[in-house]
């Protein structure tokens, strides 16, 4: 059970980034920012979402709530078509600095990259590439056996986009 008397941070961000996730998808799921700590926030967004998958309204995620939301999770995120092809057209590269509406969709790819896989950098969705994003797309740099600059050129854009369709399916 997680829940605020069971603070193990690295699976209460994970819920939260999942009920953030859903609130994207279900306008009624009560929004939560991904922090580590189960607090009013997350025991608020943990009730509203119990109350409107009528699971007993406890603030606490318990097995239930938690297949829950990993459920509606999963059947949300399978559902999001991603297009290879947005690389920003006449860019070499983009990198650290940047912000323009491609970081978006690379920052919510890796987002959601560290959200299945625990060892996947943590990324904030920022819309500028930042630190973060350089050593996430670094990691998946490293994981093709591609050189690994932080920036994110076409070929390592449609490696993370491959291996974003191939994972989050």
């Amino acid at each position: 059970m997680i829940n605020s008397d069971n603070p193990e941070k690295e699976n209460i961000a994970e819920l939260q980034r999942y009920l953030y996730d859903i609130s994207s998808f279900v306008s009624s799921v009560l929004p939560v920012i991904p922090d580590g700590y189960y607090g009013l926030e997350t025991v608020s967004a943990v009730k509203n979402f119990q109350q409107l998958y009528n699971i007993p309204v406890t603030g606490e995620t318990d097995k239930q709530t938690w297949d829950t939301i990993t459920a509606v999770h999963k059947h949300l995120i399978r559902n999001i078509p991603f297009p290879v092809s947005i690389f920003p057209y006449g860019k070499d590269f983009i990198s650290e600095g940047s912000t323009n509406p491609a970081v978006f969709f690379l920052q919510s790819m890796l987002f959601l990259l560290h959200g299945k896989f625990n060892s996947f950098p943590e990324v904030e969705i920022t819309g500028i590439y930042d630190k973060q994003t350089s050593a996430a797309v670094r990691h998946m740099q490293k994981l093709s056996l591609y050189p690994e600059t932080g920036n994110a050129d076409k070929y390592t854009w449609n490696n993370i986009v491959r291996f974003f369709e191939h994972t989050i399916k």
